[in-house]
C-alpha cells in the first residue's frame, strides 16, 4: 500500500477516515456520508459544513495514553455507526485513535485484523500505540474464537446458564465511554459501571438447531436450553425459579446509558461469573 495518505481515504464501504483539515460539504454530499464522528469533541467542522444535515457523535478522548483502555467501551460507536455511511475525522493524520477505532469496529463486523490491518494506509497504522495493538489482536482472537473464557451460573442452585460468547459484546466491560451529540448543546452523556449483562438474541440462535426460529414459542425454547424461563416477561432459572432478570423485546437502557435492542437482561449479582477451565 502506498505510504502517502490521502484524505479523505475510504476504508469499507461505509466507512471513511479523514483529518478535520481534509474534509469538506462537497465530498460529504458526493459519497452520501449521513453520520460524522469527531475523535476530539473540540473539533470544529468547516462553516461550510451544516450540522444540522448530519447525525453527529463528539467523542472526548483528549491527549490519550497508550494504557487507556477504551476498546471494550465504545458501544455508542458501533450502534451510532450501525449501517449507516460514517466517518471518523481527527484534528491530524497521526492519531493513534483513528486506524484503532475503525479497526475495532470491523473487526465487530466479523473481518479478521489480518486482513484489515491491510486496508488501513501504512503510516496511519505505524503510529498506533504498540499497546493497542496487542489488544486489537486480543479482541480479534475473542471474537473469533469459539471457546468460552467464563461460564455464569445461576446465583441461588448454582446450575449452568451461559458463557460469555453468548453475551452482546461490550457490556462484559464497564462502558468508559463519554461523549456528546454536537447538534445539541450541552448534551454530554456520562457513562456509568454496566449492572447488567445482555445475551446477544443472535449468539443463541446460532447455537440453535432451529436458526429460522424467531417467534415467541421458539425463543422461549431457547432460553429453557439454557436452563432459563421466561415468566411474565421475567428470566427465572429453569432448576430453582430464581428470578435472573427481565426480557425487554422493545429495549431497555443499561445502567452505562446504552441502549440494548431487545435486551435479554441479566443482573450482574444474580449469577455466579466462573472461569473456565476446561
Amino acid at each position: 500500500m502506498n505510504d502517502d495518505i490521502l484524505f479523505p481515504y475510504k476504508i469499507d464501504d461505509n466507512i471513511y477516515i479523514s483529518d478535520i483539515e481534509s474534509i469538506s460539504n462537497n465530498y460529504l454530499q458526493q459519497n452520501k456520508i449521513t453520520h460524522i464522528i469527531l475523535i476530539d469533541k473540540y473539533l470544529e467542522l468547516k462553516q461550510e459544513i451544516d450540522p444540522s444535515h448530519y447525525q453527529i457523535m463528539a467523542l472526548e478522548i483528549e491527549d490519550p495514553k497508550p494504557e487507556d483502555n477504551f476498546l471494550f467501551g465504545f458501544s455508542s460507536i458501533f450502534r451510532f455507526i450501525n449501517d449507516n455511511i460514517s466517518i471518523f475525522i481527527s484534528e491530524n493524520k497521526s492519531s493513534p485513535i483513528l486506524p484503532t477505532l475503525v479497526i475495532s469496529y470491523l473487526i465487530t463486523k466479523n473481518k479478521k485484523f489480518s486482513e484489515i490491518k491491510n486496508v488501513i494506509p501504512t503510516n496511519l497504522y505505524n503510529n498506533i500505540y504498540k499497546e493497542y495493538i496487542t489488544r486489537l489482536e486480543a479482541y480479534d482472537n475473542y471474537i473469533n474464537d469459539n471457546k468460552a473464557n467464563y461460564i455464569f451460573k445461576c446465583g441461588k442452585c448454582r446450575k449452568n446458564l451461559f458463557s460469555d460468547k453468548q453475551l452482546i459484546l461490550f457490556h462484559d466491560n464497564s462502558a468508559k465511554d463519554t461523549y456528546s451529540n454536537k447538534r445539541r448543546k450541552n448534551n454530554t452523556v456520562k457513562t456509568n459501571e454496566c449492572t447488567s449483562y445482555f445475551i446477544s438474541l443472535e449468539r443463541l440462535m446460532m447455537k440453535d438447531d432451529n436458526k429460522k426460529g424467531d417467534n415467541k414459542f421458539n425463543f422461549e425454547e431457547m432460553m429453557e436450553r439454557q436452563n432459563m424461563k421466561l415468566d411474565s416477561g421475567g428470566i427465572k432459572c429453569k432448576k430453582c425459579s430464581y428470578k435472573l432478570g427481565e426480557y425487554f423485546p422493545k429495549g431497555t437502557q443499561c445502567s452505562c446509558g446504552s441502549w440494548v435492542v431487545p435486551a435479554i437482561q441479566i443482573v450482574k449479582s444474580k449469577v455466579d461469573k466462573i472461569k473456565n477451565n476446561n
